[in-house]
């Protein structure tokens, strides 16, 4: 860290994503306790990449600032599931076909860091856009008046949007304006879960 200027050497302590509420390595990241998995790497990369896409498209001279831990991410294991931000890699199709990099090159796409509108949610969201959704033409409609990042996956739940947006969701733009529909994949299981999962995905993006 004493090396780091910010233009040839950047820090970054991303070490707080991989503890628990009690500041402990959980086997559920690493299984041996030394090695993480596959969560454990999404979590490692979601960390690194911000700074790599800001080192990338920096200036000459530009500095870059380190990272230092701040917040914990709640990756607490005694969390009622709805509540526990939780990746989907691997379980949702469409996390799979690389949405989340999509999201990101969207918002770093010709420099544009404003939208008027940012809608978070589940496919009720997503298929505004989605190739072959009932919404798409009245969304490129939309998108004639309004600059709108649509940041909605089939198949998500609470816990599912709080690691999106915990991690690189909600780096690197400002919105007037966003929208949130999600919880219907939860199922109805634990409605007060439910209820204070999408109260923290509000408090996340304010």
């Amino acid at each position: 860290a004493k090396f780091a200027d910010g233009k040839r050497v950047v820090w970054c302590d991303f070490s707080d994503k991989f503890l628990d509420a009690e500041g402990r390595l959980s086997r559920e990241i690493f299984p041996d306790l030394l090695h993480p998995n596959a969560l454990g790497y999404e979590m490692w990369a979601s960390a690194v990449v911000p700074l790599v896409d800001k080192a990338l498209a920096a200036k000459p001279d530009e500095a870059i600032p380190s990272v230092w831990p701040s917040n914990p991410r709640n990756y607490s294991l005694e969390a009622k599931e709805a509540l526990r931000p939780t990746s989907a890699f691997g379980r949702i199709p469409w996390w799979d076909q690389g949405v989340l990099l999509k999201h990101r090159n969207e918002i770093v796409k010709n420099g544009q860091t404003e939208f008027d509108i940012v809608m978070v949610g589940d496919s009720i969201t997503h298929r505004w856009e989605r190739e072959g959704g009932e919404g798409r033409e009245l969304f490129a409609e939309l998108k004639k008046t309004y600059s709108i990042l649509n940041l909605g996956i089939g198949g998500d739940q609470t816990q599912h949007v709080l690691w999106r947006l915990q991690n690189g969701e909600l780096e690197g733009y400002t919105a007037k304006m966003f929208t949130v529909m999600i919880g219907t994949n939860n199922g109805g299981r634990d409605e007060a879960s439910i209820a204070e999962a999408i109260q923290r995905i509000v408090e996340l993006i304010r």
